[in-house]
């Protein structure tokens, strides 16, 4: 509690000395909904992460987050083999509050993960809040701190925010300084009314809103696989106007090349044929040595042109203001 919340109660005390006793029943009244008043200062927001192989976006997505109002980072790190690791280190080093767990197994246990975490937050940090993130997610609060969103929202306890993709634009090596998005998906029929070629991998995905919960960790019970959803006791959500999802979920073809890669196991792993058809179509042109044909026809000049004529793609800088701002890019 502020120095200033703190004054405000010590007049109110001073008030109820010498006032009516029907007064003080109002000056008592208004002391408990001062008492009930959240402020930033007050509130402990965690996030936590599961992370593999994400060297060209941790450090970023980690500064950027400290700089919206997060206070501690709990980190499972899964087999990463490029410098992840190395990164959070020198984050710690620099003050951060970073907690790391190393899973070493081949099974991606996700939310299971999520779930040691979120436990961790609550008991360990005393978090308030939690933010269950992937390394390619950039929550964007309008007044540049996610802990204002949160304030005396009573008794609600899950924020539900959806994604906003990114869209790469060839030639910027700096995805992070991209600012195309996808505000206005088409469906499939929309891509043929506009003579688009209809690109199964990447327009599923987009056209699928991606809801992501932001939650209390008072009432907790479990999160699911990919943090779409969330279990909680007397259950009660919104979503925030002041919460922006921006989700860098195609950095460049070289990035699709690595989820496809990141895919194969998952897919050669499951028995069900008809799992995810979206990708074992991009492990197929993997394989077949025509993803970059596959990325072009839903990513080109020609095309992106078209999706800003149709209003499809607009240009969004929410993020690479900010992050230019905190000299993080």
């Amino acid at each position: 509690m502020n120095i200033k919340n703190q004054i405000q109660k010590i007049l109110i005390e001073l008030e109820v000395m010498f006032l009516p006793r029907r007064a003080k029943r109002i000056i008592r009244k208004r002391k408990r909904t001062l008492l009930n008043k959240e402020y930033p200062s007050d509130i402990c927001l965690v996030m936590t992460l599961v992370v593999q192989n994400e060297e060209s976006i941790i450090e970023q997505h980690i500064r950027f987050h400290k700089a919206m109002g997060v206070d501690a980072f709990i980190v499972t790190n899964h087999n990463s083999t490029d410098n992840t690791g190395s990164i959070i280190e020198k984050l710690k080093s620099e003050g951060y509050e970073i907690e790391v767990i190393n899973k070493t197994g081949a099974k991606h246990e996700h939310s299971l993960w999520v779930n040691e975490m979120v436990n961790i937050a609550k008991t360990k940090y005393k978090a308030d809040w939690v933010i269950n993130s992937d390394a390619d997610e950039f929550y964007y609060s309008k007044n540049l701190n996610l802990k204002k969103e949160m304030i005396n929202i009573h008794p609600v306890n899950v924020l539900r925010v959806y994604s906003t993709y990114f869209v790469p634009e060839a030639g910027n090596e700096n995805f992070l300084e991209g600012t195309l998005f996808i505000k206005n998906p088409l469906n499939e029929f929309e891509y043929e009314l506009n003579n688009l070629e209809y690109n199964e991998f990447t327009a599923t995905y987009e056209a699928f809103p991606c809801p992501k919960c932001i939650h209390r960790t008072k009432g907790f019970k479990r999160g699911s696989d990919g943090n779409h959803y969330v279990k909680m006791k007397n259950y009660k959500e919104i979503s925030p106007y002041g919460i922006t999802l921006y989700h860098y979920h195609i950095r460049n073809l070289e990035h699709l090349k690595q989820k496809a890669l990141k895919a194969i196991p998952s897919i050669n792993s499951c028995k069900d044929p008809n799992w995810n058809g979206g990708w074992r179509n991009l492990a197929k042109h993997l394989q077949n040595n025509t993803l970059e044909d596959y990325f072009n026809k839903r990513f080109s000049g020609e095309i992106l042109q078209k999706m800003l004529e149709l209003g499809v793609v607009t240009r969004d800088k929410s993020v690479y203001n900010f992050l230019k701002y905190k000299n993080i890019i």
